[in-house]
C-alpha cells in the first residue's frame, strides 16, 4: 500500500467516524447533548481537522514515492467529483431551505451555530467523498 493509498484510508476513516457523530448529533442526540455539542462543538471541529493534519504528516514522513502519475490522476478524478458533489450540496440547500422557511414565516433567522454545524457536515462529506473515491480507484487498480 503506496503513501497515497494509506492517507486515503486515514481520511475516510476519520471522517467516517466524524460523519457518525454529526449524525447522531442531528438526529439522536437529546436536547442537553445537543445543547452541549453546540457548546464544544469548535472543539470538536479542531481535533477533527487536528487528527486530519496528523494523519497527513505522519503519511509525509513514511519512505517511499509520494505519488506518481497514476496517484495524480486518482486524485484529479476524487477531487473532481467530490467538488461537483459538494456545488450541487451547497447550491441545493438554499433552494430547499428557502422554500421551507417562506413558507412557514415571513423573516429569515440566521442561526450560527447551525450554520457552523452545517459547514462542518459539508467539510466532513467532501473529505468522506474524496476519500472513499481514491480508495475504490486504489483498490480497482489493484485487481
Amino acid at each position: 500500500m503506496n503513501k497515497h493509498e494509506l492517507s486515503a484510508w486515514w481520511r475516510f476513516g476519520l471522517s467516517c467516524v466524524h460523519g457518525a457523530y454529526l449524525f447522531w448529533l442531528l438526529f439522536f442526540a437529546s436536547q442537553k447533548a445537543v445543547n452541549m455539542a453546540f457548546y464544544y462543538f469548535g472543539l470538536t471541529t479542531l481535533i477533527f481537522l487536528a487528527l486530519l493534519w496528523l494523519s497527513a504528516s505522519y503519511v509525509k514522513r513514511r519512505n517511499g514515492v509520494d505519488q506518481d502519475e497514476r496517484d495524480r490522476a486518482i486524485s484529479m478524478t476524487a477531487n473532481l467529483i467530490a467538488l461537483l458533489a459538494l456545488l450541487v450540496i451547497v447550491g441545493a440547500t438554499p433552494l430547499v431551505l428557502f422554500e421551507i422557511i417562506l413558507g412557514m414565516e415571513e423573516t429569515v433567522t440566521f442561526h450560527i451555530d447551525w450554520a457552523h454545524f452545517y459547514f462542518t457536515a459539508c467539510t466532513t462529506f467532501a473529505i468522506w467523498l474524496e476519500a472513499a473515491i481514491t480508495v475504490f480507484h486504489h483498490w480497482r487498480d489493484r485487481r
